[in-house]
């Protein structure tokens, strides 16, 4: 049984602008993400709504507590330890849908595979998902970013992060109508926990 690794952050309330956050010490962690933050907007026919998660350099994939957004989720046995070393056992696996937008305003359609699924489990986005790519993430206070690149290493893209107090997020847009979503730009993987030293893939 394979199990990923995560570091979860809690709020204190669902919004867009996180509350106050704090590292977890247990598990699993209070949604705060997923819930929709009210902003909609149209792309190619296609309505998306605003969802929010912190940029996790101990993440090994895209962890969150809604399905929406999943293409084809099926059962799974997959597990995430997260910062205290309590192992949460996530229900679904798939491929999620969404976009981003740069900082110029071009919106960005991406699949991320072998996305997770487990309800009440705080939204996290790995950023192995984008430097695995050979993209870059940029964690630099106010000047954070993602640096998206062709494979022949140019830049094409940067799109803004956010913070709020100790952490970094990216704003991103999950589509209503999952099957209208657009063929993505770019295509990022989940990875398994065996292929990081520091953890066990069995428990």
């Amino acid at each position: 049984m394979s199990v990923d690794v995560a570091f979860v952050a809690r709020a204190d309330q669902p919004a867009c602008a996180p509350a106050r956050t704090q590292p977890c010490v247990r598990a699993p962690a209070r949604p705060e993400t997923d819930p929709p933050c009210g902003d909609t907007f149209v792309f190619k026919g296609v309505t998306y709504k605003r969802m929010t998660a912190p940029i996790d350099s101990g993440c090994t994939t895209f962890a969150c507590s809604s399905l929406a957004g999943f293409e084809n989720p099926r059962p799974t046995k997959r597990q995430m330890r997260i910062a205290d070393d309590n192992v949460v056992p996530m229900h679904y696996e798939g491929t999620f849908c969404g976009g981003m937008f740069s900082k110029d305003g071009r919106f960005i359609p991406f699949r991320i595979k072998d996305a997770v699924q487990a309800p009440g489990f705080t939204t996290l986005m790995s950023s192995g998902l984008f430097t695995d790519k050979g993209h870059g993430v940029a964690l630099e206070g106010v000047g954070s970013m993602i640096k998206l690149r062709n494979q022949d290493g140019t830049e094409v893209a940067e799109v803004p992060l956010r913070e709020h107090g100790r952490l970094t997020y990216l704003d991103y847009w999950v589509p209503v109508t999952v099957a209208d979503h657009p063929d993505e730009d770019f295509a990022f993987f989940g990875r398994d926990v065996r292929h990081r030293r520091t953890a066990c893939n069995r428990v």
